[in-house]
Parts: C-alpha cells; sequence; structure tokens
C-alpha cells in the first residue's frame, strides 16, 4: 500500500522557507522545454472538423500548429514552435491518431488536458519519481501530471499512464476531489519552493449589466463560459463547471443557479444533471 509521508512541522517548513530565502538552497524545479515531433500531412491547412459552442468552425495548419479560433489566438499563439501546448481542441481533433501513435505520454497528456500554463516544471517528490507541474503567475490553479499507479508498482517507482490533476494553491484543495498519489509531497514541495506563498488573492468578481431573463441579478463573469460549456457538453452541472472552469463548489453552484434563471438549462431533479434549452445558436443572444 502506498502512503503518503507525513506532513513536516511548522518549525521544518520554517527552517526550510528560511534557506530558500537566503539562498542556501532551492526548490527541486525543473524548467521543461518540450517539442512535438515533425510530422508530413498531406493536406496541412484545411477546416476544422471540430465546432465549438458557437457553431463555428476554424481553418489549422497542422504543420505549423495554428488555428484561428480565439483560444488559440489569445493563450496559445505566443508558445514556442511545436510547443504541445499550442494545441487547442481543433487541433487536437484534427491531428487523431498522430497524437497517440507519435507523441510522447507526457505531451499527449499536456495536449488532451488542453493545458496552456505559461510554465512547465518537473519536480522530484520522491526517489525515482517526479511530476509535471504546469503554472501561471498569479492563477492560483496548477495542473499537476503525475503517473498512476499500476499492479505491482512499488512506492516512488509508478509505472501506470499519467493523469491531470488540479489543485489550487489559493484553497490548498484539489479540483473535483481527484488526488494523485503522493499528494503530501507535491502539497510540502509547493509549500517549501515558494509557489503558495507567491499566489496573489484571485481577482474580485466581475460583474455585468444582467440579461433581461435574469430580472434583477447580476450575472458572474464566467457566465458566457459557463453557458457554453453546459450547451456544448449537453448538461448542466456544478461539477462540470468546477472541472472546466477550474472554480469551486460555491462559485459553480452560483453559475448553475444563473443560467437555470436564464433559461438556458432546466430546473433541478434530485442529482441528475439538468437538462440544456438552448442550442449553439441562441447563445449569440446573450453572449457575444
Amino acid at each position: 500500500m502506498i502512503c503518503d509521508p507525513p506532513e513536516d512541522s511548522p518549525e521544518e517548513v520554517a527552517r526550510t522557507a528560511e534557506a530558500l530565502r537566503s539562498g542556501r538552497a532551492r526548490p527541486g524545479l525543473d524548467e521543461l522545454r518540450l517539442r512535438l515531433p515533425a510530422w508530413t500531412i498531406e493536406r496541412p491547412v484545411r477546416e476544422s472538423v471540430s465546432w465549438d459552442a458557437a457553431g463555428i468552425r476554424y481553418v489549422v495548419d497542422l504543420d505549423a500548429l495554428i488555428c484561428a479560433c480565439a483560444d488559440f489566438m489569445q493563450r496559445r499563439a505566443a508558445f514556442a514552435e511545436r510547443d504541445p501546448r499550442r494545441v487547442c481542441k481543433h487541433l487536437r481533433a484534427e491531428l487523431g491518431d498522430r497524437l497517440v501513435q507519435e507523441v510522447g505520454e507526457l505531451e499527449g497528456a499536456i495536449i488532451r488536458a488542453g493545458c496552456a500554463k505559461a510554465g512547465l516544471y518537473s519536480a522530484t517528490v520522491s526517489t525515482n519519481r517526479s511530476v509535471v507541474l504546469g503554472m501561471t503567475p498569479g492563477d492560483p490553479w496548477i495542473d499537476v501530471f503525475a503517473r498512476t499507479l499500476r499492479r505491482g508498482d512499488q512506492h516512488g517507482d509508478l509505472s501506470g499512464p499519467y493523469a491531470t490533476y488540479g489543485f489550487n494553491a489559493q484553497e490548498h484543495s484539489w479540483s473535483y476531489g481527484s488526488v494523485p498519489v503522493g499528494a503530501g509531497e507535491i502539497r510540502r514541495l509547493l509549500k517549501l519552493s515558494g509557489i503558495l506563498a507567491e499566489v496573489t488573492p484571485p481577482p474580485a468578481v466581475e460583474v455585468v449589466s444582467s440579461h433581461p431573463d435574469l430580472g434583477q441579478n447580476e450575472r458572474d463573469a464566467l457566465f458566457c463560459e459557463a453557458a457554453a460549456v453546459v450547451v456544448e457538453q449537453r448538461l448542466g452541472s456544478t461539477s462540470l463547471l468546477q472541472r472546466r472552469l477550474r472554480i469551486g463548489y460555491g462559485r459553480a453552484v452560483r453559475l448553475i443557479d444563473q443560467l437555470y434563471r436564464a433559461g438556458i438549462i432546466g430546473p433541478p431533479d434530485g442529482s441528475k444533471p439538468r437538462d440544456v434549452l438552448w442550442g449553439a445558436s441562441d447563445l449569440a443572444r446573450i453572449c457575444h
């Protein structure tokens, strides 16, 4: 059985933090620079078969890893050539089997997770075992890529496929209750390296003028993104919004309530996900 080691005492944490600040010790983080292999595609420039939530398809260039969608232009275009973080969902859909046959396990996990964090770092958390952390300054959410446990594995030597986990450095909690093997070690590494202390408080929730369907209530800044998620996935649930938008449970509950009052999703039905009443074309009425 694999168990997490006990937490360090406050005194040990303080001593290590002071050593880090003074330069006598350094956190075990090494920056990663990953590159996808070069491939030859007969028709690299094409229109993606993947539709977004608004019913639009985009032109993609599979050789240059370029897409015309907003996600690529706003978050991914600045990454280096053939960096796996350049791959948006439209490129991912077009590349298809190449992501399984020609891409390494770690790169494939990063692409499947849609990671677009500013920095990727390798961190050793146990003998012969490392994890990869995706972080953006000021963003409390950290993407954690770690191998999973396979039958016969011993502590510190995992051989299962990579899985992706989300850790909120602001709330010191794991997304959706999914916790990697060695979670205590990872949390302690983030603490001792000073990463947790560097995370700034999240900005105040921006509110905008409400849509008439919401009456006098104000909409969350993520209202349109939440609407796009539930319409695209055809189900409305707090757990879905927590995973896709990387938010806490309380905010997800408020968004579900706002989506219901806007008429986008149906009323609650016990523990079942709510029905989605709108289609992609309806979103243009309130989200531009």
